[in-house]
């Protein structure tokens, strides 16, 4: 499964936030209205439970998108791909 992109996560999430205060100004009906906030707030919710928390931070404080996230931890990383580099990452 290729790695989510937290801004496109990001995006869906003000599209679904925007679509839950319209639909409260317009008058929607209840149901409609529960729908969309469901929606809105199950977002963050997949983005942890797929990433962790660096995925959750990066989705939801702009700036941190270029943290990646090694797979097996889920700390954030930061530096080159090289092994040696996250090995020294490792023994700190």
């Amino acid at each position: 499964m290729p790695a989510p992109v937290p801004a496109r996560i990001r995006v869906k999430l003000l599209a679904s936030g925007a679509l839950t205060v319209g639909a409260v100004l317009a008058g929607a009906p209840a149901v409609t209205v529960v729908a969309l906030a469901a929606t809105c707030a199950a977002i963050p919710l997949a983005a942890a439970a797929h990433g962790g928390t660096a995925l959750l931070r990066a989705v939801l404080v702009p700036g941190t998108q270029h943290a990646r996230t090694d797979n097996t931890s889920g700390r954030p990383t930061h530096g080159s791909d090289d092994p040696a580099d996250a090995a020294a990452a490792d023994a700190r």
